[in-house]
């Protein structure tokens, strides 16, 4: 059996047309590449011919390299990409202005076309194109990073769609044209992913250890050194407004550690509870400082004669150290490709 670059009159090379006379083209160059002394054509599907260099093309290219080989000079080589992708690519080849990638499509397929023919250094360009659109269309850029094998790329967009809870369930969304071809186990690798990312959040949340012995100046351990009760949170502290039905137990260190079971203040079980509900669908740390979780919460502390004197600047201190460790924890947790 002849290998896999052998070439017959009009040969096949990895699924490109080769035809013999540079001077037969369906429709004029495309400038800049339409220099008279090239010594390869490529043409694009839809007819549109590029005069190219071998030995540019055969340095960017390994797969071009191996594709030409075998031939002689001024040949037509047909390739699968229309005009604007080739275009695209070829600039990114060649000594002239980059490419004005300003569509998300276009840049898939440019990038889609790189990683084929192994164009490493326009593959980390368009990579950098792809992130452009990470804000507007997180969702198009996984799935276009996830096909085209760019794992980082992938991480950064799965991160980013952390961000918004309609991306809780994907399959409820409306479909974007890359669920065409993507792989149903690329969205099994986000939904696991999500899922990870979901528990990591609410576990660091829900830790009340860290609460009452956290490294943090609201620590029972250090209450005789800052002033006895009035140094910790005031929602464990107080005893004027009402408590909540479920008690937290505390463990001060010692031999044998000394444990209390105190009951939070039923106003920061409720912001406790909606927090909680809420990392469900976004973990992230900028989650338990939301306006609509805080602000009814403190609006009932304020009524306590107790929970007011503390109250906004006991919250503003626990919201901060808790979503950098939300942070921290969805940070460990990395999705898992097939290609990383």
């Amino acid at each position: 059996m002849p290998s896999i670059w052998h070439v017959s009159l009009t040969g096949i090379v990895e699924g490109c047309f080769i035809e013999r006379a540079l001077s037969e083209y369906r429709q004029p160059p495309r400038a800049p590449f339409d220099d008279s002394d090239a010594d390869v054509i490529f043409r694009s599907c839809d007819g549109v011919d590029f005069r190219l260099h071998k030995n540019i093309i055969t340095r960017a290219s390994s797969v071009w390299a191996d594709m030409l080989g075998p031939l002689d000079s001024k040949h037509t080589v047909t390739l699968a990409e229309d005009t604007e992708t080739l275009d695209n690519l070829l600039r990114l080849c060649y000594p002239v202005s980059r490419p004005q990638l300003t569509e998300l499509g276009d840049v898939r397929e440019a990038l889609h076309a790189a990683s084929k023919y192994g164009i490493h250094p326009a593959i980390a360009v368009l990579r950098e194109s792809l992130l452009q659109f990470l804000h507007s269309e997180p969702l198009r850029v996984y799935c276009i990073a996830y096909m085209c094998q760019c794992g980082d790329t992938a991480q950064t967009a799965a991160t980013r769609l952390l961000q918004d809870a309609s991306f809780a369930d994907p399959l409820q969304l409306t479909p974007p044209p890359e669920f065409e071809t993507l792989p149903a186990i690329a969205l099994c690798a986000f939904v696991t992913y999500r899922r990870k990312c979901v528990q990591a959040a609410q576990a660091a949340f829900k830790d009340h250890e860290w609460m009452h012995s956290g490294h943090h100046s609201h620590r029972f351990p250090d209450l005789a050194k800052k002033g006895g009760v009035s140094s910790a949170w005031v929602w464990l502290t107080c005893t004027t407004c009402s408590e909540n039905t479920q008690s937290m137990s505390i463990r001060r260190p010692g031999k044998p550690p000394v444990e209390h079971i105190v009951y939070p203040r039923k106003w920061w079980q409720k912001y406790f509870d909606a927090a909680e509900k809420e990392l469900s669908l976004r973990p992230l740390g900028s989650v338990v400082s939301q306006p609509q979780l805080t602000r009814p919460a403190l609006a009932e502390a304020v009524e306590c004669q107790i929970c007011r004197q503390k109250a906004v600047l006991d919250f503003g201190d626990y919201t901060d150290a808790m979503a950098e460790r939300i942070d921290n924890a969805v940070s460990k947790v990395k999705i898992e490709l097939p290609f990383r």
